[in-house]
Formats: C-alpha cells, sequence, structure tokens
C-alpha cells in the first residue's frame, strides 16, 4: 500500500485512542471511541483495536467489512509502542482479514 494510511485507533472511551494515535508518523491517524465507530461509519484504511475492546474484534470486522483490523497486544498498548502495529501493517499490505 502506497502513500499516507488513514489508521483509526478505537478503545472504550475514545482517550487512549487519541493519545496513541499521536504516536503514529507517516501515517493519518486518530482515535475513537468503539461507541462512535459503530455509531457511524468512519473513513479508514486500517482499523487497530485497543486490548479493552478487542473482543469486539468480529463486530468490527463485520462493520467495516474490506478494511484490515489489528488487534493491539496488551505490552505495545501499555508502553504506547506502535512498532508491532506497523509491523504487522506491512505484513498485511493492506489484505483483508488479518487480526
Amino acid at each position: 500500500m502506497k502513500g499516507k494510511r488513514r489508521i483509526v485507533f478505537l478503545c472504550a472511551e475514545g482517550v487512549s485512542s487519541s493519545i496513541l494515535s499521536l504516536n503514529v508518523r507517516d501515517e493519518e491517524s486518530s482515535g475513537l471511541s468503539i461507541n462512535e465507530a459503530f455509531r457511524k461509519k468512519v473513513e479508514a484504511d486500517v482499523i487497530v483495536l485497543t486490548p479493552q475492546v478487542g473482543h469486539l474484534y468480529g463486530a468490527v470486522k463485520k462493520q467495516y467489512a474490506g478494511v484490515p483490523v489489528i488487534k493491539m497486544s496488551f505490552s505495545d498498548y501499555m508502553h504506547r509502542d506502535f512498532s508491532e502495529v506497523r509491523k504487522r501493517l506491512e505484513e498485511t499490505d493492506g489484505r483483508v482479514g488479518e487480526g
């Protein structure tokens, strides 16, 4: 996938996902609450679920069919480490179904 991707981080209330999105460089990123993402469909090339909403992976995949959804590990979340998520983004290269 070339160019900047629109990466949307989803968490329970939208606060920690917004903070995480500030750590992403070379991509467009934002953070939202899971409820907001279900209320209105947001434009995204990739969705990253934080650990507190990881159990909603299937529902998010259904709502955002065709958009890769990645679950962030608890360790990466706690350290605000985007490197593992970035690695998984490169591995999927935009393919659907990677979790």
